[in-house]
């Protein structure tokens, strides 16, 4: 049980699970970071918990091992879906706050005693009520996991990431429910997704609050010329709620779906919204 921990100016990592099963990682706090902050090694850990942990200012490593991504770094980095992952707050990351990277099968030294285990088939145990933001790529991303059952992303709080606040990339079966999604360039990317359900969630292109942090900073041409509501469209500025791309084409598997999602402050200035911006492309 790892629990009320202030970790500052780490130059190597935040609390790494490595070959660990049902550990409490609950009420900790790091901050200016290099590498991954919170994490899990091999993949082959479970039944561990992660809850209202806060990671901020995590920065890249320049020199890293061999297949290691701490030069794109996570807040929380996990390698397993069968871990809780609760109410905890990512923050300025040079790269993602959630980086969900689920492979083939279990790595490092774990993986002569799982060889059999495949990660990024295994159903999310539990991802809830978690918050990302002000990270510069994406609030959380996820890549190659096709779970035997559809597994769920619950009531998270996405807001002013630099480019995505959710991108799902080669996926299927996962389901997008509830929570908030503000002030990042695209709010939800589907690429190569399957089976992926968006329901309940409110995306709200450019929030009053943005706007005028905007108009603050719009003194500053360059910043003027990158903004998300920069006046000139080929500048590629424009908000997008949610982007698809390809869909596997999977006859035994349907294409994304989205119901009963609220899209806010987008279309033309005169309603609130952002010129150049569109609910769904």
């Amino acid at each position: 049980y790892i629990s009320k921990n202030l970790i500052l100016n780490s130059y190597q990592r935040c609390i790494v699970i490595h070959g660990t099963n049902n550990a409490v990682l609950a009420d900790n706090v790091a901050y200016n970071v290099q590498g991954h902050c919170y994490m899990t090694e091999d993949g082959s850990e479970v039944g561990n918990v992660f809850k209202r942990n806060l990671g901020a200012f995590v920065n890249p490593v320049t020199k890293v091992l061999d297949g290691a991504l701490d030069s794109i770094p996570a807040i929380f980095y996990l390698r397993n879906p069968d871990n809780s992952v609760v109410e905890n707050v990512a923050a300025g990351s040079a790269d993602s706050g959630f980086f969900l990277h689920f492979r083939d099968s279990v790595q490092g030294d774990s993986a002569e005693f799982h060889p059999d285990v495949v990660p990024r088939e295994i159903t999310m145990k539990k991802f809830a009520g978690n918050t990302a933001h002000s990270n510069s790529m994406a609030g959380i991303k996820m890549y190659t996991y096709v779970p035997k059952e559809q597994s769920i992303l619950e009531n998270s709080r996405i807001y002013k990431n630099q480019m995505i606040g959710i991108a799902l990339t080669k996926m299927e079966k996962v389901s997008i429910i509830g929570g908030y999604v503000a002030d990042n360039k695209i709010g939800i990317d589907l690429n190569l997704a399957n089976s992926v359900t968006i329901s309940g969630v409110h995306i709200v292109g450019s929030t009053e609050g943005y706007r005028k942090f905007n108009q603050f900073l719009s003194r500053n041409a360059n910043w003027l010329e990158n903004a998300f509501c920069s006046k000139r469209p080929e500048k590629n500025t424009k908000l997008i709620g949610i982007e698809f791309h390809t869909t596997m084409t999977d006859e035994t598997q349907s294409g994304p779906s989205v119901e009963d999602v609220v899209f806010e402050n987008f279309g033309f200035e005169g309603s609130g919204g952002c010129a150049a911006s569109m609910a769904i492309a």
